[in-house]
């Protein structure tokens, strides 16, 4: 395993956890990034999983666009199509594949302002009295 003389017991045992899907919470700078490269690493380097069947969520973009980053630093082949998202950026991939499976209309996921607007138009139509919504 790639710098194992830096990480502590709880790292080390976090990355080698072979037992299910592990979730990895912790305060800032604890080594979460660190954890979850290595993990992915020791799965691949073990012959647990292939890469294209690990999935990565983040919470930011800049955790996502960091983990890449460092994985194709780590693992030193292409990682264009590894599934490192934000749970936000996953969900809307999963949304638009069950839409394009199910309808033959445009998939738009829209800002609060825009859902307000259509939402009070359609109110409108409907002759809904606006005092109650």
């Amino acid at each position: 395993m790639h710098g194992t003389k830096f990480l502590t017991p709880p790292q080390l045992e976090a990355i080698q956890h072979d037992k299910g899907p592990m979730e990895v919470k912790a305060p800032p700078g604890t080594g979460k990034t660190t954890i979850i490269l290595e993990r992915f690493a020791w799965l691949i380097e073990t012959s647990r999983a292939w890469k294209y069947d690990i999935l990565c969520l983040t919470f930011t973009h800049k955790d996502a666009e960091e983990i890449r980053l460092r994985l194709q630093e780590r693992l030193g082949e292409d990682i264009e199509n590894l599934a490192v998202h934000t749970m936000h950026a996953y969900s809307r991939l999963i949304l638009q594949a069950e839409h394009e499976a199910s309808s033959d209309k445009a998939f738009r996921i829209f800002d609060p302002p825009s859902a307000y607007r259509i939402l009070h138009r359609a109110m409108q139509d409907a002759q809904v009295d606006e005092t109650v919504w």
